[in-house]
């Protein structure tokens, strides 16, 4: 679980933008 956030916090400034995207695309409204 450490790992996974650390990766993810690692490319948040990328990972953010894409998730937010396809989440929203989804219909999570995140």
């Amino acid at each position: 679980m450490r790992a996974k956030i650390a990766d993810v916090a690692s490319v948040a400034g990328v990972s953010k933008i894409t998730v937010s995207r396809v989440l929203n695309k989804r219909g999570y409204g995140i």
